[in-house]
């Protein structure tokens, strides 16, 4: 997809100046676009360039002192001399029959005024997509937003940008905007030169080289993240590289402007690992962090304010020596927003990072636009993570994976959706040090795909941006190149020839639970696919892995399945497509166990086992057994995340927990809530023998130590067993936790003679589609299920008519709107309500 680079649409500085205050002349690259073989064997290859500078720069044919334009060998074979801004595609065609770096295929460029040198080879690596005569139009289209993350109610303006990279002229131009979603509203536009009626723009014809920009005003109706696709078409000529009408956003007859009044993620939560070698460390930090917060409030400690990138202390230059963070990352980001660090410095201690920096871009009104986290590598190695992988594993949803241009060069973009409804529209690449000098630029869809080897010289640049729609991230982008460039000489590997490829068949999401991996695939080649799940799963936290395969077809449309792999705590696998194709990489977990101790000199024994109770209509097991033991100065505890990276989720469906223990001394069980994160949590006090017990703790018997509120289950995040000593020496303890599950207390019973339990359960819950309203009725009689909004208005009626006593089901509509709504269940004069969220 082309997209034309953020810098030049004016959200950041022009470059940079020379001291004596003339600008200094930047790097032109040469590409290679394409290689075509004609019937005699012989080949061509459509050249064209990418200019960072903002004027024309001209260099005549040849070389000279300080300056080449060439082929190898000194030929002169129809290269241009004036080199306009920014990126030029199929400037010039030459024709030869040679292997790859011999005379004649080699193009040499250095620009006048400028100290670096590029080059572009064709090879012998023909595409049949390679057209020998263009003579038709090439149209392509950008789109941005004013404000990216805008209040409910705000109007915000859209420009869009076509333009025809010709070589012919293209007539009968049309811009439409479809796909409109329902949480905003298209209030107005204009054009540079056409006329706008609806959403439709009439162009008409367009030059080779020319543009139109088009601004459309878009009011913000809801809360929901938004995206309004705009299409190109012409009358007149075919686009060589898009379908007109297709809708596909593969290809650039398609831009989006995207808002997401939620912003994005921020960088202090960025950047985690998330396989199962460090499951156990990142579930440790999620525990050190909200021990640290209740300790801070305990003490009265206010959060310290963010401090401004701006003022910092000043950054060393990056010249011969290694990277510095700190010269990279901009101080003020796109739509007025100005950069906070936020770097998430306990990553240094668990990941192969050796520097970290991070930033917020904040709104004034606080809203965050975007978000750029940079670490260094040790040579040879990439950042464990990447945002396609691992952001999954924490409720993430993979949305698209498409290509956007930043400074003439093609980068991976993501759209992620994250559980809370925020969106993040990300960017990754890294930067590595070559042999011979200068750095490779590049950005792949994995970080195995990086052409990164052990023992290249220096630490490798990794960064990832994303931000609250496609721009923002691009434009963060734009000014850590143009920064990077300013200082080191780059060459980029992902355009022309060695652009990245795509997963047309990945996942979109999926979770386990009880034995079983949901997963929601998606097909973007338009025809059914036969792929292979391909990976291995561990029955426990950092247990021996075993592996499995799965072969599935996916149609057209997608496919939601569900892989049965038995108990587990966690699976990777690959998805992998027929031959040639790009292959996915998946991983997903359950709620992770883990310990820790106020003394780092305390002797701790932790084990996990495979293990829990059933799952039932009225039982959520928490699965795997626990145990941590050993001596402690002052306390220690055992911590169950309930769902990855200690997520929310409402158990409101149930009323008490109920585990078998065993072990030394008096226990506390705490339930950790987000409300009450930073506050003293909701507990019971509980005394361990060596002999087992089943234990089972009403809700209604959690307390806190001021009395004041009682505890409500729609945002437990974790399970705690925390033993104290207070004698001062180190002293043994024990704690051995098994079988856990939230139950709902009032419908189990395990005498046969028990009659059913008036019940309500909706799950799972939060939901994005799919998802089961479940009850049961002590009696039969006349039933009402319906669901209303938080106002009371009714939205569905899933049922209104006599059910038979016992259990029953029904399916929540996947047409329900994102948001938080009730389910009621009403059985004569019996009611029950349960709270549900459907994410976007």
């Amino acid at each position: 997809m082309r997209f034309v680079s953020l810098l030049l649409l004016g959200l950041f500085a022009p470059a940079a100046l020379a001291a004596d205050g003339a600008e200094t002349v930047k790097k032109i690259s040469p590409v290679v676009e394409c290689i075509g073989q004609q019937p005699d064997g012989t080949y061509f290859a459509w050249y064209g360039y990418y200019n960072r500078n903002s004027v024309t720069v001209s260099t005549p044919t040849g070389s000279g002192p300080g300056y080449a334009n060439t082929f190898k060998g000194g030929a002169d074979l129809g290269q241009p001399t004036e080199f306009l801004p920014g990126r030029q595609r199929h400037v010039f065609r030459i024709e030869y029959n040679a292997a790859p770096g011999s005379h004649g295929n080699t193009w040499i460029l250095k620009a006048q005024g400028s100290n670096r040198q590029a080059t572009a080879t064709a090879g012998t690596n023909a595409s049949p997509n390679c057209i020998y005569d263009r003579s038709g139009a090439d149209l392509s289209m950008t789109a941005s937003v004013s404000d990216p993350a805008p209040e409910v109610g705000e109007t915000v303006q859209a420009m869009v940008v076509v333009r025809n990279d010709g070589p012919g002229e293209a007539s009968g131009v049309v811009v439409s905007a479809s796909d409109v979603p329902a949480s905003v509203t298209i209030v107005g536009g204009s054009s540079t030169r056409g006329s706008v009626s609806g959403t439709t723009w009439t162009v008409g014809t367009l030059a080779a080289g020319a543009s139109d920009t088009l601004w459309v005003d878009v009011r913000i109706d809801a809360e929901d993240a938004a995206a309004v696709a705009f299409e190109v078409t012409a009358s007149s000529a075919s686009d060589p590289d898009s379908t007109p009408g297709n809708g596909a956003d593969g290809e650039d007859d398609q831009a989006t402007a995207a808002v997401t009044p939620a912003a994005s993620s921020g960088g202090n939560d960025g950047g985690l690992e998330s396989d199962g070698s460090l499951a156990t460390l990142l579930g440790r930090r999620t525990v050190d962090r909200m021990l640290a917060r209740s300790e801070a409030a305990r003490l009265g400690v206010a959060p310290a304010p963010l401090v401004r990138l701006a003022d910092l202390p000043a950054a060393r230059t990056m010249r011969g020596r290694a990277l510095d963070l700190q010269t990279l990352l901009p101080a003020d980001g796109p739509a007025g927003a100005t950069g906070f660090q936020t770097t998430p410095e306990d990553l240094l201690q668990i990941t192969n990072a050796t520097a970290l920096l991070a930033a917020d871009y904040l709104q004034p009104d606080g809203d965050r636009v975007a978000v750029a986290f940079a670490a260094l590598t040790p040579a040879g190695e990439t950042y464990d993570h990447t945002k396609a992988i691992c952001d999954r594993v924490m409720g993430s949803r993979l949305e698209s994976v498409r290509l956007v241009e930043v400074d003439g060069a093609e980068f991976v973009l993501l759209h992620v959706t994250r559980p809370d409804g925020r969106v993040d529209y990300a960017i990754s690449f890294v930067a590595y040090p070559e042999v011979g000098g200068g750095y490779a630029l590049d950005s792949r869809f994995r970080a195995e795909e990086y052409a990164i080897t052990p023992g290249q010289a220096d630490g490798v640049l990794n960064v990832q941006a994303w931000g609250a729609s496609p721009d923002a991230a691009a434009a963060v982008v734009a000014e850590i190149l143009g920064a990077l460039g300013d200082q080191v000489d780059l060459a980029p590997r992902n355009w022309g020839l060695t652009a990245p490829a795509l997963p047309a068949v990945f996942v979109r999401g999926g979770e386990y639970a009880s034995g079983a991996l949901r997963l929601d695939v998606a097909n973007t080649t338009g025809t059914a696919q036969t792929i292979t799940f391909s990976g291995s799963t561990a029955p426990v936290e950092e247990g021996e892995r075993t592996p499995f395969e799965r072969t599935v077809t996916v149609p057209a449309s997608g496919l939601e399945t569900t892989l049965s792999l038995g108990s587990l705590f966690d699976v990777g696998f690959s998805v992998v497509p027929e031959a040639g194709a790009v292959a996915d990489y998946v991983y997903l977990a359950d709620g992770v166990w883990t310990y820790t101790s106020g003394d780092v000199a305390d002797a701790l024994d932790y084990a996990v086992e495979a293990g829990g109770a059933e799952p039932s209509f009225y039982v959520r097991p928490v699965e795997r057994n626990a145990r941590l033991a050993g001596t402690a100065a002052s306390w220690a505890g055992l911590f169950r995340g309930i769902q990855p990276g200690s997520r929310p989720v409402d158990l409101t469906a149930y009323d008490a927990l109920a585990f078998e223990a065993r072990g030394e001394g008096r226990v506390q069980v705490v339930i950790e809530k987000t409300s009450t994160n930073g506050l003293e949590p909701f507990h019971a006090w509980i005394d361990l023998t060596d002999e087992a017990q089943t234990f089972e703790i009403p809700f209604a018997d959690l307390r806190r130590g001021d009395g004041a509120a009682a505890f409500s289950a729609e945002d437990v995040t974790l399970l705690a067993f925390y033993t104290y000593n207070e004698g001062g020496a180190p002293a043994p303890f024990e704690m051995d936790v098994r079988d856990v599950r939230f139950l709902n207390a009032r419908s189990v019973s395990t005498a046969p003679e028990a009659e059913t339990a008036f019940a309500l359960l909706v799950a799972p819950n939060p939901s994005r589609d799919a998802a089961r309203v479940q009850f049961a009725l002590p009696e039969a009689g006349d039933v009402t299920v319906e669901v209303v909004d938080l106002l009371g208005r009714r939205v569905a009626t899933l049922a209104d008519r006599p059910f038979s006593a016992g259990p029953h089901s029904l399916d929540l509509p996947r047409s329900l709107a994102s948001g938080t709504y009730l389910v009621r269940l009403r059985a004569g004069r019996d009611a029950l309500v349960q709270r549900i969220t459907r994410l976007p």
